[in-house]
């Protein structure tokens, strides 16, 4: 009950920036003022594709991170957690390859052939 009024008071107050931003944007070009519906939408969808770049890039990260925090023992688990920490996501690019995949070709076989003794 105490958090709707901060909540509501936060989104209009953001629904109001949104709308006074669109009405003052004075949008310039090479140094000139021009309508803002001639500007170049070319960088505005490269911010965005970076930015949805980014976010795969860390939603990858932390799978790498819980998986070695769920799969990885206790001599690993330290090492490999600083290794995907420190390195960031080249760190998750290697504990991918070396230890994931490698423990999934493991967890195949073992299927395999315990399917093949019942």
């Amino acid at each position: 009950m105490c958090m709707k009024k901060p909540i509501s008071l936060l989104m209009s107050l953001a629904g109001f920036i949104l709308i006074a931003q669109s009405a003052l944007a004075q949008c310039t070009l090479n140094g000139e003022a021009i309508p803002c519906d001639q500007m170049p939408k070319w960088p505005f969808v490269m911010m965005l594709l970076f930015f949805v770049f980014m976010m795969l890039l860390l939603a990858f990260w932390v799978w790498m991170l819980v998986d070695a925090i769920k799969n990885e023992k206790d001599n690993d688990l330290l090492v490999w957690i600083l290794i995907i920490i420190l390195l960031s996501f080249f760190g998750a690019i290697l504990y991918y390859f070396i230890r994931k995949r490698k423990r999934e070709k493991q967890d195949k076989k073992n299927d395999n052939s315990k399917q093949l003794t019942n």
